[in-house]
């Protein structure tokens, strides 16, 4: 398992959100990797944290090396493989370098060995895993850093919001089952957006904050309002069965 207790589970969802919005990857992905990834980590003796650390590191090279969705799931694999398998081999390290050629910097700092001492270990399948994770690991705040001080793109704002939302309506889900009824909301929310890109298409960047801004407080108050509504649905159920066993 990828934690060993409540306590844990809870830190690890809310660094989940936090690293997914860091590196723009989508909370759904970023949770698969920390699930395969982590809990071979700490046979290897990394705690918790370090382990999503390293998840992190390598997200944040994959977003810095600008790897497609099918490059990116080919490294991530190979990773993944090579944690398991206790050993980085000639042609995972073939699809790792091949993808983020930049993860050389973090190795040669980590290990004191030059560039071409690296490649040479990775193409004969002699690097060692631990050398691979101590570099990730110690890179960590570096490769965050640089993702940080790339320009944001729209596409990459929107995945950050949309990370924020499911993890939010997940848990509002659980607690107060909110899904059902805000789906009617949203719908109309979608099929009034041709609106807003009409706007945007005109008034440029102005138009689209506050065009933005509009559908955010529309949509939070949505939220708002039916959260409060199923909270008051409940206590008043939770009355009514407190009135029922009234002798």
């Amino acid at each position: 398992m990828a934690t060993t207790s409540a306590a844990e589970y809870e830190y690890a969802q809310s660094r989940m959100v936090a690293s997914a919005n860091q590196t723009y990857r989508s909370l759904t992905e970023t949770r698969e990797n920390f699930t395969r990834m982590s809990p071979i980590l700490r046979d290897l003796g990394y705690n918790l944290n370090q382990s999503i650390d390293i998840v992190d590191s390598y997200s944040a090279l994959l977003v810095t090396n600008a790897a497609s969705a099918d490059k990116a799931q080919q490294a991530q694999d190979a990773l993944s493989q090579s944690i398991q398998k206790g050993k980085v081999e000639a042609d995972a390290w073939q699809s790792i370098f091949g993808v983020m050629p930049s993860i050389l910097n973090n190795l040669t700092a980590a290990t004191g060995k030059t560039g071409a001492e690296i490649r040479l270990l990775g193409t004969s399948g002699k690097l060692s895993i631990t050398d691979l994770t101590n570099a990730l690991l110690q890179s960590h705040q570096q490769n965050l850093k640089a993702v940080e001080d790339m320009p944001t793109a729209v596409r990459d704002a929107l995945t950050a919001l949309n990370n924020v939302y499911s993890d939010w309506i997940g848990k509002s889900n659980e607690t107060y089952g909110v899904t059902a009824h805000l789906a009617s909301g949203i719908v109309s929310l979608s099929e009034n957006f041709g609106t807003l890109l009409d706007v945007v298409g005109t008034g440029a960047a102005v138009a689209l904050g506050r065009g933005t801004a509009a559908l955010g407080t529309h949509t939070y108050s949505l939220i708002a309002n039916e959260v409060a509504s199923a909270k008051n649905r409940a206590m008043t159920l939770a009355a009514a069965k407190a009135e029922e066993t009234r002798p």
